[in-house]
Order: structure tokens, then sequence, then C-alpha cells
């Protein structure tokens, strides 16, 4: 048999992050940024970036993911089999959210204060939560990627998500919003410092477990792939 490259050298993967899978990971990142924004907006009663936070999920991420698909007219059946993988599971948080998120912004609008309002708040909030986190749980199964396969990938990216949504909270309120920006830039700074130790911790994790995992952690940060000034 012959030995391909391959077989004997580390190899970077391209599938997720060349061609059509640039827009994959666009609709990833765009989850964990819509649905960060709404539990910050829940937080400060922001009712703009609530309807941001709605824009964000349903225009990029459902957009990117239409784009993304080969047979996007089929991407529903993804409903019918929750149990079988996080990908069906996320697909139900994001339409969840969609629907959740599209009552309550009208509640908030016309009966504001009311037991509805609330209800729907909560409902919205638990599928932001969902819509923000699943991306974690769906790299996390890839186990032939060492980088990936870690119990820490969930929970960072909720807190980048967290992060980069009070980042355009801030942004929000220089706008004019009505936000306390004293509160979102100490949130801000605080989520900076505990995303940075996360960070630390992830990185250190894979290193830790062989040489595959060492080097996956060497590339970004010193290999072909790294950022250059």
């Amino acid at each position: 048999m012959e030995a391909h490259e391959w077989m004997i050298k580390y190899t970077q993967q391209t599938e997720w992050i060349e061609r059509r899978g640039l827009l994959l990971w666009l609709a990833l990142y765009t989850g964990g940024l819509g649905g960060g924004l709404y539990l910050v907006s829940l937080y400060f009663n922001s009712l703009q970036g609530m309807l941001i936070s709605w824009l964000i999920v349903t225009l990029l991420k459902g957009g990117f993911h239409l784009a993304f698909l080969g047979k996007p007219w089929r991407f529903w059946r993804i409903m019918t089999k929750p149990q079988t993988s996080w990908l069906a599971r996320g697909f139900i948080f994001v339409v969840s959210f969609v629907g959740f998120s599209a009552i309550q912004i009208m509640l908030s609008i016309w009966l504001p204060g009311t037991i509805w309002e609330m209800i729907f708040k909560v409902l919205a909030g638990t599928a932001a939560f969902g819509v923000a986190i699943y991306t974690g749980f769906v790299l996390n199964k890839v186990k032939s990627i060492p980088f990936w396969s870690s119990p820490l990938l969930p929970v960072l990216f909720i807190m980048c998500g967290l992060l980069s949504g009070f980042g355009l909270t801030v942004a929000i309120a220089l706008f004019g919003g009505n936000i306390n920006i004293a509160a979102a830039e100490t949130g801000s700074r605080w989520l900076l410092i505990i995303n940075a130790l996360l960070l630390v911790v992830y990185l250190w994790r894979p290193s830790q477990r062989g040489e595959t995992g060492k080097q996956s952690v060497l590339e970004p940060i010193r290999g072909n792939i790294a950022t250059t000034s």
C-alpha cells in the first residue's frame, strides 16, 4: 500500500474552513453572537438588543446555514430525530428562538409587564442559551481532532457568546440605546478576564494528551497558520 502524506504527517483539516465550509463557520459564529446578545439584552431589558439578536440569528445564521446546505429544502428533516445528534438539537434551538423571541418582542412592545411577556422571555432566553452553546457540543463530538475534543469547548462557546453580546451592548448604548453603559463595560472586562483564563486551560488540556494534541495547540500559535505581524 502506498503511504500518502496524510498517513504519516500531521495534516491540517480543510473541510471546515475552505470554500463552502467558511459559510458553516460563519453560521456557527453568528449563532453564538446572536444568542449571547439576547441573553445580555434580557439582563439589561434592552428591546433594541433583543431585536438585533433576533435579526442576527434569523437572517445571518439562518442565511449562512441555507447557503451552505447542498439541498436546503430538505433541512427541516433534521428536526425529526433530535436524539441522533447535536446538529438536530441545535436546529430545534434555532427555530424555537426565532419563534419565541419574535413573540416576546411583540409582547414587549404592545403588552409590556404582562405575565405572557415574562413567559416568552424565559422561553426565548432558554432557546438563546441553546443556540449559543450547542456548537461547542457539535465540535466536541469530533474525536478525531484533539483540539476540539474537550469538555471545556461548550463552556468556552457560551462564554465567548456572552462576551460578544456585552461588546455589542456597549455599541448599542453608544448609539443611544437605553442601557447602563458603565455596567456593560464592567461586564465586558470581567468576561474578558474569565475567557482568557478559560482559553489558557482549554489550550493546556489537549497539549497534555499526546503528541497529536500538542501539535494541534502549537500549530495556530507557532505553526504555518499562526498570525504574523
